[in-house]
């Protein structure tokens, strides 16, 4: 099936989410992250530790009118809670799946962008090569992250 996967989510405001329970189980890493928009080109970056993890810059083109539909396609997610028992298998090892709940694009500019990746000893993104950046858009979006589906579960009998 065509969908998304999300590894990691890099929150800014990490203990918002962190000291409550959300049901999807991301995999969350405090960061701070930056969106500048100058001189025409909005850069992104994700830092972690005073190190870049990830570096975005793209330039924009003119805002494409009348935005074109696209499909709604499952967020993919790997909900991995572990045991409270040293060595035991983990508690909770699904794959889960979600569509975005009312999603609305206000905004869509296609353009040209750049992406890079660093790395931590806890977070290797800079092992990933970037070979080709096949398609670079800035828009803005609104939706609501709504209730899904277990679509595998791991640990179930003759999972």
């Amino acid at each position: 099936a065509a969908g998304q996967y999300i590894p990691v989510l890099y929150l800014d405001e990490a203990a918002a989410i962190t000291g409550g329970r959300e049901i999807w189980g991301f995999s969350k890493f405090g960061a701070e992250i930056q969106i500048v928009e100058e001189g025409g080109q909005v850069n992104a970056s994700v830092q972690e530790g005073g190190v870049t993890l990830i570096d975005v810059s793209v330039r924009p083109g003119d805002p494409v009118v009348p935005i074109p539909e696209t499909p709604n396609v499952p967020l993919f997610n790997v909900k991995l809670i572990p045991s409270v028992e040293k060595g035991a298998p983990p508690d909770v090892l699904q794959l889960t799946a979600t569509t975005l709940g009312d999603p609305v694009v206000t905004e869509l500019r296609p353009g040209v962008g750049t992406l890079e990746f660093g790395s931590t000893p806890a977070d290797p993104l800079g092992s990933i090569p970037v070979l080709e950046i096949l398609r670079a858009v800035c828009y803005e979006y609104d939706f609501t992250l709504d209730y899904g589906e277990v679509v595998y579960d791991y640990l179930a009998e003759g999972g």
